[in-house]
């Protein structure tokens, strides 16, 4: 008598077939070569974006320094960080309630963020980026998910309820090349730490750390929220190298201007693994400057209802 095939091995075998045909776009380490090329000095937008973005930053930062107390600009900073470590999880569409709870009631414990934070400036090694980003997953529903893939089963895309087969975007990285991701990233990212020789490296280099987690997918889950972090807290480590835009913990987080452009943000990613492309690269660039001018502009708005409760 024939066994029944179990649903987890019914969709094991589905996505298996599916990968096999070839049919679908696979991440690859050809992420990591398509960087070699990378040059968005010589690209005017970028370049007016970029600028933008700093001059921005550098008026946000100085309403920060008139409008609020030393003590308060930590209780801001903290805040914005606590509302983040939730936007990032909400924007998975994840239940975050006994997450929130764990902040109200435990003030500075470990999350990733805090301990990154600690971390900026030192040389990253592979049992740091496992630990940060398990940390991400700690009081969510995916908390039983930690550690890199070890199967060949996930795919990026949706699996409607009801349908018979998946809507596949891209395959992630396979799992026998991810040893070799994982050293590429971290030898890319210790040959650039603190590294602001090119221009415009400290919103550019963040980006594309991001850009790298969330398209190879190393991990079982949180590979965006872990990318989205990554960015914040490199972007902030960057910035702190010129004494005009130094702080003592960020101050500009963005998750929460991603939710409107979920679909768009998802697009972009893809768009990086299939093209491995100058322009593929640009465009998420631009999307991410824009997201973190919106960020800005939020927190400005935070700034003045602040003020006018005085």
């Amino acid at each position: 008598m024939a066994l029944t095939e179990t649903a987890e091995a019914r969709v094991e075998r589905i996505v298996t077939e599916k990968m096999a045909s070839g049919k679908y776009p696979v991440a690859d380490l050809g992420l990591f070569d398509s960087l070699k090329l990378l040059d968005v000095t010589n690209d005017k937008t970028i370049k007016l974006a970029i600028e933008y973005t700093h001059d921005e930053y550098i008026d946000y930062l100085k309403q920060i320094r008139q409008l609020l107390t030393e003590h308060k600009q930590k209780e801001f900073a903290r805040t914005l960080r606590n509302m983040d470590i939730i936007d990032n999880q909400a924007l998975e569409q994840e239940d975050s309630f006994l997450l929130s709870l764990g902040i109200q009631v435990s003030g500075d414990r470990k999350f990733a963020v805090t301990e990154m934070i600690k971390n900026y400036g030192k040389e990253l090694d592979k049992d740091k980026f496992l630990k940060f980003h398990d940390l991400i997953l700690k009081g969510t529903s995916s908390f039983d998910k930690v550690g890199f893939r070890t199967k060949n089963t996930k795919f990026v895309g949706t699996w409607p309820m009801g349908q018979e087969e998946p809507n596949i975007s891209y395959f992630p990285i396979n799992c026998k090349d991810i040893n070799e991701a994982v050293n590429r990233f971290i030898d890319y990212y210790n040959n650039h730490i603190n590294d602001t020789t090119n221009d415009y490296d400290e919103f550019i280099k963040p980006i594309i750390y991001h850009g790298l987690i969330a398209a190879l997918q190393l991990f079982n889950d949180g590979n965006t929220r872990y990318g989205r972090l990554f960015q914040h807290v490199e972007l902030w480590g960057m910035l702190n190298n010129f004494e005009e835009t130094k702080t003592e913990s960020p101050i500009l987080y963005s998750t929460r201007q991603y939710i409107p452009y979920r679909d768009e943000y998802r697009k972009l990613i893809e768009k990086i693994v299939k093209e491995k492309s100058d322009s593929a690269w640009k465009e998420w660039i631009m999307f991410n400057l824009r997201r973190l001018q919106d960020g800005m502009y939020k927190s400005e708005d935070d700034l003045r209802q602040i003020t006018k409760r005085r």
